[in-house]
């Protein structure tokens, strides 16, 4: 076997290698969200923007924050373009501030 071949198979045998840990370690990650569980946020119990996001438009909007506990205090607040919704990133200023108890 010529170094070139040896080469060759060392490569593919590390690409096998670290194809099989990448799979391994994605493995729970998808089995979760196969099973439709979504995670909530640490200590704080707020759900997250994907929970609150009923209707999946990109936005938390007034009904949609009603079913949040707390959040309709906060949406003002946190409606930092004053649109009457709260966007991905608005909703964690908003997440902050019912954590918090602003």
């Amino acid at each position: 076997m010529t170094f070139r071949q040896r080469f060759s198979r060392t490569l593919f045998v590390m690409f096998l290698v670290s194809a099989f840990a990448f799979v391994a370690a994605a493995l729970p990650f998808s089995a979760a969200f196969a099973a439709g569980d979504q995670p909530m946020l640490a200590q704080s119990g707020v759900p997250t923007f994907e929970q609150a996001d009923r209707n999946r438009d990109g936005l938390v909007d007034k009904t949609e924050a009603a079913a949040v506990p707390g959040l309709t205090a906060v949406l003002e607040q946190a409606d930092r373009n004053k649109d009457g919704k709260l966007d991905k990133m608005e909703f964690g200023q908003a997440a902050a501030l019912m954590t918090s108890g602003k």
